[in-house]
């Protein structure tokens, strides 16, 4: 393969890889947007394990 940036977009019934670069950036921005503000992995497992048992 070249050295094309690809991105996978996935919906509720099918995904779809996309090459153009523009559509690629999209992606990219969405996910750092999302980055920026999630919650961290151990802090989320947590938060996770707890709803898990209140509703238990």
């Amino acid at each position: 393969m070249d050295d094309r940036d690809l991105a996978y977009d996935e919906a509720t019934t099918r995904g779809r890889f996309l090459m153009d670069p523009i559509a690629v950036q999209d992606v990219v921005v969405r996910y750092d947007s999302i980055s920026d503000i999630a919650t961290p992995v151990g802090p989320s497992k947590l938060l996770l394990e707890a709803e898990l048992e209140r509703w238990a």
